[in-house]
């Protein structure tokens, strides 16, 4: 069964749709507990990208980004119905090896966003009286006093935008996922039920071991938490699933089996 795709709404529907307050999904929000969006149209911006690889994946990546099959522009990419950022006409590509961490690739370019990106407040987000102002980590830690800063990512927090300007959205251009909003007594449509967490039994966390560490390894035979999750995500949108995995969830699936045989 594939998972569900986003269902998105502007903020303001939450209460029309779900009976819950907008200033309840907002202050969830600011506490990080839900995920907030932005729809951006074209918009110029320039994209911050680290993707787990060897010299080798360094210049192949490359290649796909400027051959248009790379995560946000091929169709068949699970990110192509949520967002998509497009290069420049002859954009330069800056891409680094970066020296002291494994198999991590930073890719850095201009283009043009278009879809729903996911926005997290900063530690100053919350004091802001006038529209959010969308900017990246990189500059909030380098000048914390940004009024309304907002940090806008792509599809997990290793892919982020940089805007060459001030950009400013109102509180009521913010968009949230449906099957993302927690399910609570009381602030959901009747007839909703909790999904059910089914436990993984102990064969089924062997083969899922044994099947990354088969087919899932760099170029050198070495496990690569970050490789692995860009290779099962790609793999999972070739069978129609839109999931998408991060290094700490294989890292997390590989521990603990190995922590099970000690």
């Amino acid at each position: 069964m594939t998972s569900k795709q986003p269902d998105f709404y502007p903020l303001s529907m939450a209460s029309e749709k779900y009976h819950i307050m907008p200033d309840n999904i907002l202050n969830d929000w600011l506490d990080h507990k839900v995920p907030l969006y932005i729809r951006l149209d074209a918009l110029p911006c320039r994209i911050v990208r680290y993707i787990g690889g060897d010299n080798f994946l360094l210049k192949h990546w490359k290649q796909k980004i400027k051959s248009g099959v790379d995560y946000y522009q091929h169709e068949a990419m699970p990110e192509f119905k949520i967002r998509q950022f497009y290069p420049e006409k002859n954009a330069e590509i800056e891409a680094q090896l970066l020296e002291g961490d494994l198999g991590l690739c930073r890719y850095t370019y201009n283009g043009l966003a278009h879809g729903y990106w996911r926005v997290k407040a900063t530690p100053v987000t919350r004091f802001a009286e006038g529209p959010y102002v969308l900017t990246d980590m990189d500059t909030v830690r380098e000048n914390n006093n940004i009024a309304g800063a907002i940090a806008v990512y792509g599809k997990d927090n290793w892919d982020y935008l940089i805007f060459p300007s001030e950009v400013f959205r109102d509180k009521s251009e913010l968009f949230f996922n449906a099957n993302e909003l927690p399910l609570q007594s009381g602030e959901n449509m009747s007839g909703e039920k909790k999904e059910k967490q089914t436990r993984i039994s102990r064969p089924e966390r062997i083969a899922l071991y044994v099947m990354l560490k088969e087919h899932y390894l760099d170029g050198n035979g070495e496990v690569n938490f970050s490789k692995m999750a860009e290779m099962l995500t790609v793999t999972a949108g070739k069978h129609g699933f839109s999931d998408s995995f991060s290094d700490d969830t294989i890292a997390k699936w590989i521990k603990r089996i190995e922590n099970e045989n000690q």
